[in-house]
């Protein structure tokens, strides 16, 4: 009677060790099954996030190149327009000129008043200016070259050998007013053969044409400037960004606008913008780097997306914090 409790306490403890050991094992492995778990469903997380943010970047890419491919077709249309509206206005000051005056001055002073009210007039940032001639090839405007004013100039050509004169009288005489294509010296380029369209207007009191240009490269250049100016303004999520640089390495927005960053390196060794150039060159796609610190940015590492616009050898880029999302995922 008295071995019987020893023998049952035995028994128990024999049992609970077993049991222990037993819900240790199935702990141990269901942990261990759980961190898996957790490991799987992290690396989801972290692809997942990952592909997220490189849509992202590829949408505000995509979006600011299309916004580039429109502007720049709309080069000429814009180019054409504003020609023609001043030549409207133009044309209309001369014709109030003439019937104000008619009859009360001869006709050489009522022809000065006209030249000398369109002669200070400038427009397109101070490019943009008015010229006039007559139907005998006689210049009686010439804004830009008044040195050339009252000569007879229907032998000039251009650079393909139009009689560009002759070309525009047959314009004004003919269809009464249109454009014409033409090229031309441009000031502080050694260039003569510049892409320039002109707008024409017959001025039928004096069998006038009354007239104004625009280069096209002006215009592209305006369109690049306003293209920078949209893209500075830019930013998505927490702190994405999109930039712009030269394929020689200049860097027109973001981080050290200005500068020529061909050579900057990371601290890993990446030549950070020759492998954006590179990417935007090979049709597009992703370059992850550190940045360096710079004036208004701190280090860090950067996911970015790139695409080339090549007739203007550019870049067009967006970026994201790539430790942003890290850590959300550490968390």
């Amino acid at each position: 009677m008295n071995h019987k409790p020893k023998i049952s306490w035995f028994f128990f403890i024999a049992i609970a060790a077993v049991a222990f050991i037993c819900l240790t094992t199935i702990g141990f492995f269901q942990i261990g099954g759980d961190i898996k778990r957790h490991r799987e469903e992290s690396r989801v997380v972290a692809n997942n996030l990952l592909n997220f943010n490189k849509q992202v970047l590829e949408d505000q890419v995509d979006s600011v190149v299309g916004y580039i491919e429109y502007q720049r077709s709309q080069t000429e249309i814009r180019l054409k327009r504003n020609i023609r509206e001043r030549v409207i206005s133009a044309h209309a000051v001369a014709m109030n000129i003439y019937r104000e005056n008619k009859g009360r001055f001869d006709d050489a002073l009522i022809q000065k008043m006209i030249t000398d009210a369109l002669r200070p007039i400038r427009f397109s940032s101070g490019r943009g200016y008015y010229f006039s001639g007559s139907f005998n090839g006689v210049v009686t405007l010439f804004t830009d070259h008044p040195e050339l004013e009252e000569k007879d100039l229907s032998a000039m050509q251009d650079t393909h050998g139009r009689f560009v004169i002759r070309d525009m009288i047959k314009i004004a005489r003919q269809k009464k007013e249109g454009f014409y294509h033409y090229t031309w010296t441009k000031p502080g380029s050694e260039a003569r053969d510049n892409p320039k369209i002109a707008y024409v207007k017959h001025f039928e009191p004096y069998n006038w044409y009354i007239g104004t240009g625009e280069y096209t490269a002006d215009v592209d250049q305006e369109i690049r400037s306003e293209v920078l100016a949209r893209i500075e303004k830019i930013r998505f999520g927490k702190d994405g960004y999109v930039f712009a640089g030269t394929s020689n390495g200049i860097s027109l927005s973001g981080p050290a606008k200005g500068k020529n960053m061909i050579d900057v390196t990371d601290v890993n060794g990446v030549k950070i913008v020759q492998e954006l150039i590179a990417a935007a060159c090979s049709g597009g796609g992703f370059v992850q780097y550190i940045l360096p610190p710079f004036e208004g940015y701190h280090s860090r590492r950067k996911l970015s997306y790139v695409r080339e616009i090549a007739d203007w050898r550019w870049y067009v880029g967006s970026g994201v914090d790539i430790t942003i999302f890290e850590k959300a995922i550490a968390s």
